[in-house]
């Protein structure tokens, strides 16, 4: 093309050529390939966007990867952009070029330069004579009968074999010359589009999708990544480390960006029977096998038997090993064949019947069926692409070049017209292969169509080959032959023979299998092998442990009789039915296809999200993999199935209960409801709540929010049992043992609303305050729910508060600011008539099963604490302990002065830590005057959701027990920023509970106190942001009644001023001692602000009269 080409120009052949060679590639037409459409939209998977970009590399010379086909560049039109900057144009005008021939053209790239230097291959990327194959042949087989003579060879059959060869190649060329030369269509348009069979290699996924699950969806995956992760760590962790040397497709199958973090093989260290047993000790109920093999149980008895046996002998590599003629004998009286040829996998004994049909028959096509899978050599992995000009094979994956699949012709299983191709080619097909109940089919078994194919290749001389790799054996001793009663003339053995070894056999006719051998000959008379042999060896073919396997496991299938595989495969049909009975219920659309103990879990769900199901049959405990069959082993039990089939109920439960898979139109209730273990810090909650109502009522955390201005109190209530609904901690019970939580059994009532306005000041007091009391001292029942509670009451025309409380159990500071928050947000969209709020708040479930998978943190904290564990706080108490600690408590509200919060700020500015820092390190430093003690420890809370980058409402707090040494005479400064450095040290390993370290700890326990943290410092700043629609809010934490801690220190930073919350226990304290600490803490804080450098021993209890802070009223109003 010369210089004045336009842009556009170059993108139009740009994407016309683009377009041709995905469309000659595929099958489809052009016309059904939109540029706009992502590849992976159009339904190309990866293996075949890696052919394709191979093919484009080729043909316009510019790098371009199968990664930028799925990325930057994953349109044709996106294509097209980017050849036009990158390729050159070839001279001639656009116009001028004329579509070529794609088919041959396409062979010759994906060929690369394999072209003959001798000119055999012709311009147009065929043989330029087909005399020319013929001519190559000929001229091989007479180097040979060179070779041989050079040898000294007198192998009489060696010699008749090369004469019958170069019989065959003259009969050849004469055929040739007397008929014109077969065609193949090429780029003709599909009837219908052929895709790769999935389970082969990564199947990418379009990662568009990501944008179009709703909340739902994505808090499922969420929810299953975050326990599958947890379930399976060192799977994923063993797979991730070794993916940079091992290169092994079984650890990206199936991937999807979508749930990428689930893509990972489950890595097992032991077996037994039907059980599976990974490296995190999980246990599986395996339905896999082995892909098949596993017929008898892992490590049957009989089986493991003989392979210890042949393991003590010897296996020598090499020699002929005894049991390898009385194996052969013992099939043969099995399957009726005449011999046996030993190899070492299903694909070599295809690969070597393949060779003894062309040997025989002296032709070369092989006819294959869509749906079989006979091995993983070139020849036979490929598809069959049906266009209007006829049938057309290809390869089915990059790296098999068009000429390796050249004799193989692609037929529909099943079919009339596959019988009509087979008779028109019969004169040039050596051999038909059939899986006669194909592996992703086993439900389709057409009898009468394989006695007709039985009948048409007898007739034409064609070898009739069954590939029973999978079927040998299974439905009956006999396997597929048996059942159907057909003769086949060669058949495929592996898998289930060998127990577990890799192992193959080719077995059949003697006219067949004599090729291997020469044929029966014997010692002692002039007899000499007569037929004429091909050439099949492998090294390891007859391994000594392989065969002791397989006799042993013939040995077992032949004294057992039919009644094994009656027994297993009544297994597998109830499994299937039942489940399709279910399945049907539900009105999901998967179908278990069954034949004998042969199962394949068939997804028809139009949605990708379907496949889920799988990683939720493995997080259940059932070994299995979408898109590969199913099997039932002698192992395996009704129990097994029982448990098979609760796990797949619970699976489809849980997928349409979260949207992703639709509910059935008129849906039943099934008593489902989302189920998992508490975690370790809610199992302590619970635990300290059964020591009694009082104990219980510890943990009913309360806030309450003031709102100064007008607002709608329908719809204000409505946006609070909305929030409330929607999140799933507020509808949790837990089980009577304490081990679980289940959600969605009591959904909580509605917002309670009490009317105070007319009352007088007094009368409005005085309810207020028996309410507040009423809802503190109000015991949940946590087996029964409800667990939450909210009212609002209306003080005013223009003044309310909203109460929440809620049981520990469920609910955290953290928490309260989500909620009201999000309560807010609703309120807005309700007043503002806008679209329905979508909340942006994880289901708690996503973060339990999130946090079991972290890493535990307990390390920390045995280097923090050592061999020897801090002496116990020690504070001046009003009242002595008694001998079971109790739990009457109070509050003591204090709020301070904005003169005083904004020294603080300047303060801590200048000794370069935190707000928070600063408030405990100044707490710390009470608590060492007025106890003389050192080496102490507080407890503070870390937001477990800030930790997993979750957020949700529930109970997430890790409690961190923080050693502090505030000693006299150390500087605050320095003394804040070690404070500084241990809180960030000790955020970093929150992951785990004050009851698990008092346990590595050995802390003996006094039922007086409680072990390690008795006094608790929280500094939060929520609610400093709140805003409710048209109105001033601020958040008052609630009085307590029963508290836990001897005393829990809440600081409230409001942004220009600072409020102290201090719940203690009155067993302990009087209000008046409280009310002096607080003073002290006080005098303490402005002592800091003022000169921030002094040592700690000097720092001021006392301040002057006209400081002191004054004393809020005791009601929270």
């Amino acid at each position: 093309m010369n210089d004045t080409t336009n842009n556009h120009d170059k993108i139009e052949y740009f994407l016309r050529r683009a377009s041709e060679i995905a469309a000659d590639f595929s099958g489809f037409d052009v016309s059904d390939l939109p540029a706009d459409k992502t590849f992976l939209e159009i339904g190309f998977d990866s293996l075949f966007l890696t052919q394709l970009a191979t093919a484009y590399q080729k043909e316009f010379g510019v790098k371009l990867t199968f990664r930028q086909l799925v990325s930057e560049h994953s349109t044709l039109g996106a294509v097209a952009k980017y050849l036009e900057g990158q390729a050159s144009v070839p001279e001639e005008p656009i116009a001028a070029k004329v579509k070529p021939e794609p088919t041959p053209e396409l062979q010759r790239r994906a060929q690369g330069s394999e072209q003959s230097a001798a000119g055999d291959i012709g311009g147009n990327g065929s043989m330029a004579s087909d005399d020319a194959m013929v001519r190559i042949f000929s001229d091989q087989v007479a180097l040979m009968r060179r070779q041989l003579e050079m040898l000294g060879s007198t192998d009489r059959s060696v010699g008749d074999q090369l004469n019958a060869v170069e019989g065959l190649l003259q009969a050849e060329k004469q055929a040739r010359q007397s008929k014109p030369s077969e065609t193949v269509a090429a780029a003709e348009p599909p009837e219908k589009p052929v895709s790769t069979p999935a389970g082969f290699g990564p199947q990418i996924k379009d990662n568009g999708g990501a944008s179009k699950l709703s909340s739902e969806q994505q808090a499922h995956i969420d929810r299953l990544i975050a326990r599958y992760n947890a379930r399976t760590a060192q799977s994923k962790r063993l797979t991730q480390a070794n993916r940079a040397h091992h290169a092994d497709p079984r650890t990206a199958a199936g991937f999807n960006p979508l749930w990428k973090e689930l893509v990972y093989p489950i890595v097992v260290k032991k077996s037994l029977g039907s059980k599976l047993w990974d490296v995190d000790n999980n246990q599986y109920i395996d339905l896999l096998n082995g892909f098949g093999p596993n017929f008898f149980g892992h490590r049957a008895e009989f089986i493991t038997d003989a392979l210890r046996a042949q393991l003590d002998s010897g296996y020598e590599i090499g020699p002929q090993t005894p049991r390898a003629g009385d194996a052969a004998k013992l099939l043969c009286e099995i399957t009726g064949m005449d011999r046996v040829s030993w190899v070492n996998t299903g694909s070599e004994a295809v690969q070597a019947a393949i060779r003894i049909a062309r040997t025989v028959t002296g032709r070369n096509k092989i006819v294959v069926f869509n749906g079989d899978y006979h091995g993983n050599f070139d020849e036979v992995l490929v598809r069959g692409v049906s266009t209007s000009r006829g049938a057309r094979t290809m390869p089915m994956a990059p790296g098999i070049p068009f000429d390796s699949v050249s004799n193989v012709i692609v037929c529909e299983y099943g079919e009339e017209s596959a019988l009509e191709i087979i008779r028109e080619n019969a004169s040039s097909i050596a051999a038909v292969l059939v899986e006669p109940v194909q592996s992703r089919r086993p439900d389709f078994r057409p009898h009468e169509f394989l006695k007709s194919l039985r009948s048409l290749t007898k007739d034409e001389g064609i070898a009739f080959v069954f590939d029973e790799v999978i079927t040998g054996f299974r439905i009956r001793p006999g396997g597929a032959q048996e059942y159907f009663d057909i003769k086949a003339d060669l058949a495929i053995y592996g898998k289930i023979i060998g127990g577990g070894m890799p192992i193959g056999v080719v077995a059949g006719r003697s006219e067949f299998m004599d090729t291997f051998d020469g044929g029966m000959w014997r010692y002692g008379d002039d007899s000499i092998p007569s037929a004429g042999v091909t050439f099949f060896a492998g090294t390891f073919v007859r391994h000594p442990m392989a065969i002791a396997a397989a006799y042993a496991s013939l040995q077992y299938i032949q004294n057992a009789g039919p009644g094994l595989q009656d027994r297993i495969n009544a297994l597998a049909e109830r499994l299937a039915n039942e489940l399709n009975e279910f399945f049907e219920e539900r009105g999901v659309a998967i179908f278990v296809a069954q034949f004998a103990s042969q199962m394949f879990f068939r997804v028809n769900e139009t949605s990708e999200l379907a496949t889920l199901f799988f990683y939720h049959l493995r997080d259940r405990g059932i070994h299995i993999l979408e898109h590969f069959p199913s099997y039932m082993t002698a192992a395996h039990t009704d129990d097994d199935v029982d448990l098979i089939i609760s796990a797949a109920k619970d699976s489809i439960y849980e997928m349409q209960a979260d949207g992703i898979l639709s509910a059935p139109k008129e849906s039943v209730e099934t008593g489902w409801r989302r189920k998992i273990p508490l975690t370790n810090g809610q199992r302590e909650i619970w635990f300290a709540s059964q020591m009694g109502a009082k104990a219980s009522c510890a943990f009913n955390e309360s806030d309450s929010i003031i709102i100064d201005g007008p607002i709608n109190e329908s719809l204000f209530r409505e946006a609070v049992d909305e929030t409330i609904a929607e999140n799933e901690a507020f509808s949790v019970s837990i089980s009577d043992d304490g081990a679980f939580q289940i959600f969605g059994e009591n959904m909580p009532p509605t917002t309670h609303f009490v009317d105070v306005s007319l009352y007088d000041e007094a009368v409005k007091d005085e309810k207020l305050s028996a309410l507040f009391n009423k809802l503190a001292l109000e015991e949940f029942d946590l087996a029964r729910g409800p667990i939450v509670r909210a009212t609002l009451v209306k003080l005013g025309e223009d003044r309310h508060v909203f109460i929440i409380y809620c049981h520990h159990i469920a609910f955290d500071g953290y928490s309260a600011n989500l909620v009201l928050e999000e309560i807010a947000g609703r309120y807005k969209s309700k007043v503002n008539n806008a679209a329905s709020y979508e909340s942006k708040l994880s289901p708690f479930s996503v973060y339990a099963t999130k946090q079991s998978g972290e890493e535990n943190g307990i390390h920390h904290w045995r280097k923090i604490f050592g061999d020897e564990p801090p002496p116990v706080l020690e504070l001046p108490t009003d009242r002595p302990r008694s001998v079971v600690r109790g739990f009457a408590g109070s509050t003591t509200h204090r709020a301070q002065s904005p003169e005083l919060h904004a020294k603080l700020v300047a303060a801590a500015k200048s000794l370069g830590v935190s707000r928070a820092s600063l408030f405990l390190a100044a707490y710390a430093v009470l608590l060492s005057r007025l106890s003389g003690q050192e080496d102490l420890v507080v407890g503070v809370p870390a937001a477990g959701q800030a930790y997993a980058k979750v957020d949700t409402v529930g109970y997430c707090v890790n409690m961190l027990p923080l050693r502090l040494r505030p000693a006299f005479e150390t500087n605050f400064g320095d003394f804040a920023n070690s404070v500084q450095g241990a809180t960030i040290e000790a955020f970093e390993h929150q992951n785990v509970t004050i009851g698990e370290i008092c346990n590595e700890m050995g802390l003996p326990r006094d039922p007086s106190r409680l072990p390690l943290v008795e006094t608790v410092f929280n500094y939060r700043n929520y609610f400093a942001n709140l805003e409710i629609l048209g109105c001033r809010a601020s958040a008052r934490e609630n009085r307590r009644y029963s508290v836990f801690h001897d005393l829990f220190f809440n600081v409230q930073d409001s942004g220009n001023r600072f409020v102290i919350d201090l719940d203690y226990s009155t067993d302990l304290f009087d209000s008046d001692t409280i009310d002096r600490w607080i003073d002290h803490y006080i005098a303490l804080l402005w002592d800091i602000a003022e000169s921030s450098g002094k040592q700690i021993g000097d720092l001021s209890l006392v301040r002057a009269k006209d400081h002191e802070s004054a004393q809020l009223p005791k009601n929270l109003v």
